[in-house]
């Protein structure tokens, strides 16, 4: 028989069983917090790179601004038709693909570009990014639609006085000069989130088989109208109580805990919190509502 090592005094000179146990809890504990450390971090850049990408879509509209003297519309209705993103691709740091002007995103001389990918169209806190729009011959999406316009419903709902002008920087009416955002470029919604379409996505669950308004990048109907929904998701004719996160469906939807990022008519991006009023988002969203909208609060 072996016998075991003793310390000075008689005490054995391995672990106790007890000892053991406390050590594997203690490692137990360490690696948690350093999983919840590296997570947290993971969060933050995933986060910090979406906010980039706006960053660079809000320049790229600041640069067509510059030299053509208004910011885009946010789609043409008319042939030819488009997005802003079409008009702004060669202002942007990554111009590609090249799009005509001419012609229609669905016409065949565009319709390659229609169908390219750009890295900065895609919020990376999306679960996948490999995503097309199969309802619109399956051209290339982006998470970042223009803010075009607000449903009424939402002043309503807040017993609100309706503006005049329900119209947001970008909108379907035509171009927009800085004159015409008398609510001021700083607090004016130009882009924001609407992740994760075509699937369509309910209070951070995806609805199997479901499917959301136009994703692709290049088709007119890309623009968002915030309108508000039920806090579940599901529809309303227009001025429900839940305008961010409860819905990717026409609404400002992000992946991001506790908001959604947003680039502001003076190229300035920000966090929007789930906290923040309807009626104060309706109020970055339109360009000249006459509202004073404290968001930052």
């Amino acid at each position: 028989m072996v016998r075991q090592p003793r310390l000075p005094g008689g005490r054995p000179s391995g672990f106790t069983l007890l000892e053991l146990l406390v050590v594997i809890a203690i490692l137990a504990i360490l690696v948690g917090l350093l999983l919840s450390a590296v997570q947290q971090v993971r969060v933050s850049a995933l986060r910090l790179r979406c906010q980039n990408n706006l960053k660079q879509l809000g320049l790229a509209v600041h640069n067509y601004d510059s030299a053509c003297g208004a910011f885009p519309a946010s789609s043409r209705s008319k042939a030819p038709k488009y997005t802003w993103y079409c008009e702004a691709l060669p202002y942007l740091e990554q111009g590609r693909p090249r799009f005509d002007l001419n012609h229609n995103w669905s016409d065949a001389v565009n319709l390659p570009a229609s169908r390219t990918a750009n890295v900065l169209f895609y919020c990376p806190a999306v679960p996948y990014i490999d995503r097309i729009d199969p309802a619109n011959l399956n051209v290339a999406v982006s998470d970042y639609p223009a803010t075009g316009d607000v449903h009424p419903g939402l002043y309503a709902i807040n017993k609100k006085p309706v503006p005049a002008d329900l119209n947001g920087a970008m909108n379907r009416a035509g171009r927009t000069p800085r004159a015409a955002i008398s609510d001021g470029l700083s607090n004016t919604i130009l882009v924001t989130e609407d992740a994760a379409r075509p699937e369509l996505w309910r209070v951070g669950t995806q609805v199997v088989g479901g499917k959301t308004s136009p994703a692709g990048w290049a088709v007119p109907e890309h623009e968002i109208t915030v309108s508000g929904w039920r806090v579940n998701g599901t529809g309303t004719t227009g001025g429900g109580p839940c305008a961010m996160n409860c819905t990717n469906e026409n609404e400002i939807y992000s992946f991001h805990r506790g908001g959604a990022n947003a680039v502001f008519a003076d190229g300035s991006v920000h966090f929007l919190r789930n906290s923040t009023a309807n009626y104060i988002i309706a109020a970055l969203v339109t360009r000249a509502g006459d509202e004073v909208a404290p968001w930052d609060q």
